[in-house]
């Protein structure tokens, strides 16, 4: 039976690795296995590359002044941080508010068995957050310090370690995360403010390492004599070949491991089971308000997106981060003139360029809002429920449209509007400075499409773990690594044409590009997209 969950459990993370859920059926072993390589592949290039540059940058100072230790200590800190804050939302989700859960609970199949095959699961996000930050540092340390088989050994043994740790806390974590969220079952926005406070916290910290790194290397005699032979210390010479640390951090990690063991044992049936508290309530005659079709739509789509916190996070994020960094922009820019306007003099560039990476920097963030990507998926098992009323699948179609364009489009504009000041002071002409508006909201019309598209194209309406289409779909996949590096890829082709051609032959021509794809995408699903999605079945 453990065997039969871990299986489940771990066929629920790469569903779309192993299922084509456009036809529902398996995927050959080939194709499983070309999945699972081009997703290292793209780890590799998305988080080895960075991490192990990181790394490279501190090695050998830090190995030639004899802190092999402390270099040890910072990837192993790092490590941790990323794996924890990586996947503390995804451990509340899939180990206690899972779907699955009461159907699991009513067969007879021991707790602990659920609860493990569960945290196999936690453990394998866990280990790939923290493995993008340990591994590269551990393979840049052997090969340029010592890559001896003992030091080698002791490394990799010290991963296994940093994994069960980021297990432990990753649990304790989301015991928090799904503490407050079984409170709040029903204010998802509250529990999506803490989660944005959370990640603040990481992406502060995330955004400081290279800083970081270099305070380290130019503090590193000072560290190493407040830290003394301490904790950081003994965690630090785990890996470079000292055994006798390595078992210390490895009794202290068991012990943390039981006790959260321990813990997960007597809370995991009262969350999981936990119902909302039932209290009575007096009634009020009031007038009942009828809505037209679509705006009856439109709201069941908010309240669907404000009610998940986790829907909200990953789908609606960079709403926010517009808003916060059109605020950035606005207060800093007026200083920033000066600076901007000298560096524009030494470049062979017009002010007017700046039009174009605004546009591109909008663009990039508001590209990354995906709610009409899971919303299809979201419907789930009760998608027949809806299909069986007398309502147009296009009008369906188009609430889940309207969402993604209110909350994207809106915090667009405001972001735009709030570079006019800088731009217009830096001297950039009012006919290039429309594009920062035209741009980004023709950029928003193609990417709600193309995320249509996906939505449908790779809709799983069987899905257990809520997680599962919001955050490790194909689809997902897809739409968050092509909204990525489109910008960066236009925005580097314009600035190498603008050079020969000009610059407002080139926005024009982004512009045109745009809309063009936007067309097409319009017309394919127009024709064959809502063919799709009328087929859909549960």
């Amino acid at each position: 039976m453990l065997k039969a969950l871990i299986k489940k459990q771990f066929t629920e993370i790469f569903r779309s690795f192993f299922i084509d859920q456009k036809k529902n059926t398996a995927r050959s072993k080939g194709a499983t296995v070309a999945f699972f390589i081009l997703f290292a592949l793209l780890m590799v290039i998305a988080f080895g590359i960075t991490f192990g540059s990181m790394a490279l940058l501190i090695c050998e100072p830090l190995v030639s002044a004899g802190y092999n230790w402390m270099y040890f200590m910072f990837a192993t800190l790092t490590a941790t941080i990323f794996g924890v804050f990586g996947s503390a939302f995804n451990t509340a989700q899939s180990l206690y508010l899972a779907n699955d859960n009461d159907f699991l609970l009513s067969m007879p199949i021991p707790v602990s068995r659920i609860m493990l095959s569960r945290l196999i699961g936690v453990y394998i996000m866990g280990a790939i957050y923290s493995g993008f930050i340990y591994i590269p540092a551990a393979v840049v340390y052997w090969i340029f310090a010592d890559h001896s088989v003992l030091t080698v050994i002791s490394g990799l043994l010290m991963f296994i370690v940093i994994t069960f740790f980021v297990l432990a806390l990753s649990c304790l974590l989301g015991w928090v995360v799904a503490k407050v969220m079984v409170k709040l079952k029903n204010n998802g926005i509250l529990t999506a403010i803490l989660a944005i406070l959370l990640f603040a916290v990481f992406y502060f910290f995330y955004g400081r390492m290279t800083s970081m790194a270099m305070s380290i290397i130019s503090n590193a005699d000072s560290i190493n004599s407040s830290v003394g032979n301490g904790p950081l210390h003994i965690i630090g010479n785990a890996p470079t070949g000292d055994y006798v640390s390595l078992l210390i951090v490895a009794l202290v990690v068991a012990v943390i491991c039981a006790l959260v063991w321990l813990l997960l044992s007597k809370t995991f049936i009262g969350i999981t089971t936990v119902t909302n508290d039932v209290r009575n309530s007096k009634y009020t005659n009031h007038d009942i308000v009828s809505r037209s079709v679509p705006s009856s739509l439109l709201s069941r789509e908010f309240k669907s997106l404000t009610s998940n916190s986790l829907y909200m996070l990953n789908g609606s994020l960079s709403s926010v981060i517009l808003v916060v960094m059109g605020i950035a922009v606005l207060v800093a820019g007026f200083t920033a003139i000066n600076d901007i306007r000298s560096f524009l003099s030494i470049t062979p560039f017009p002010a007017s360029i700046l039009a174009l990476f605004a546009a591109l920097i909008i663009s990039l963030i508001s590209g990354l809002n995906m709610t009409i990507v899971p919303s299809i998926s979201l419907e789930g098992k009760n998608f027949w429920i809806l299909r069986t009323m007398p309502i147009k699948a296009e009008e369906i179609i188009k609430a889940k449209v309207k969402m993604q364009l209110i909350l994207t489009m809106i915090p667009t504009l405001f972001c735009a509007l709030c570079f006019l000041p800088l731009l217009i002071g830096s001297g950039a002409e009012p006919g290039y400075i429309v594009f920062v508006f035209l741009i980004p909201l023709s950029y928003n019309i193609l990417c709600v499409l193309f995320g249509l598209m996906l939505g449908i194209k790779f809709a799983n309406l069987n899905w257990v773990n809520m997680a599962v289409p919001i955050k490790q779909s194909g689809a997902v996949t897809i739409y968050t690594l092509t909204m990525m590096f489109a910008p960066i890829l236009f925005g580097a082709g314009a600035i190498f044409l603008s050079i020969s051609i000009g610059l407002l032959p080139v926005l024009l021509i982004v512009l045109a590009i745009f809309i063009i794809l936007s067309v097409i995408l319009f017309v394919w699903l127009k024709k064959r997209g809502m063919k799709a999605f009328e087929e859909l079945s549960c």
